[in-house]
């Protein structure tokens, strides 16, 4: 059994094209499990999932781990978990890809190097069994700063999972940005060709990347870049709720096609 935790905030928009990509590429069978709020009524969406856990926690770490947690009171351990974000959703199927990968690696996570360095596993996507996350007692807490590659500390939803694995001499499988077209360095991402993270998709599109490039100030130079993020985002989102094709903004072919295949189909971004 997969077992699928995922948090809902701010916004619904998300919740019927996630369960929609769920549907199309997770192997079965599988259960999901949300964290709704933040003005979403969670009533209105609990028929969609086997369990929507109320709760008045801001934190989005906290909400995670108290999914993982009440999935660790019903799962077997030899059940696999998915960790991922509300705009994030498979573009391929997984249920190869996470059998074989969780017989090498304990967790196997997306790894943000893109963003100044991010070192973490990122709960934008994460899997690993029910058993190890048990065993490790696992949490997204975010008291372990890592160091980026400006050599400044980060604090970050993951970083207590890294210094975990870390302390255990324990190695995860990093899965990276495999984008051929960048709309945004952070943005809009796809990993490994068979993740897609929108990104920011319950708040204003800026990243710590676009501080930096403002100066690493919060002004007007990052009001713009954030403006032009904005723009993109709401495009790509348009698409995605509608059905349409998308991925081949990205340099990735529609319905999860690899990117070189989509290429030799002759699709290619236009926005």
């Amino acid at each position: 059994m997969l077992r699928v935790a995922t948090v809902h905030w701010k916004t619904e928009e998300w919740i019927d094209v996630q369960l929609r990509y769920f549907e199309r590429y997770l192997p079965k069978p599988y259960q999901v499990y949300a964290c709704i709020g933040g003005g979403i009524d969670p009533a209105r969406h609990r028929h969609k999932f086997h369990r929507v856990v109320d709760s008045d926690l801001v934190r989005h770490f906290d909400k995670l781990d108290l999914l993982g947690a009440t999935i660790v009171e019903e799962a077997d351990a030899a059940d696999q978990l998915i960790f991922i974000d509300s705009d994030a959703f498979p573009i391929r199927p997984l249920g190869a890809f996470l059998s074989e990968t969780l017989k090498e690696y304990p967790l196997v996570a997306v790894r943000r190097d893109e963003n100044l360095g991010d070192k973490q596993p990122h709960p934008c996507f994460c899997a690993t069994t029910v058993g190890f996350w048990q065993a490790i007692e696992g949490t997204w807490t975010n008291t372990h700063p890592w160091i980026n590659d400006q050599g400044q500390p980060v604090r970050d939803v993951g970083g207590d999972l890294l210094k975990l694995l870390n302390d255990r001499g324990l190695a995860w499988k990093p899965l990276l940005r495999s984008n051929r077209i960048d709309l945004h360095p952070v943005l809009f991402a796809v990993y490994a060709d068979l993740i897609y993270h929108h990104t920011a998709g319950s708040r204003r599109a800026g990243t710590r990347l676009d501080k930096a490039e403002s100066g690493g100030e919060f002004g007007a130079a990052f009001d713009r870049l954030v403006d032009r993020n904005d723009e993109i985002s709401g495009h790509l989102f348009d698409r995605i709720l509608a059905g349409k094709p998308f991925l081949h903004y990205l340099g990735c072919g529609p319905l999860g096609l690899p990117a070189a295949a989509a290429y030799r189909l002759g699709f290619r971004p236009s926005l």
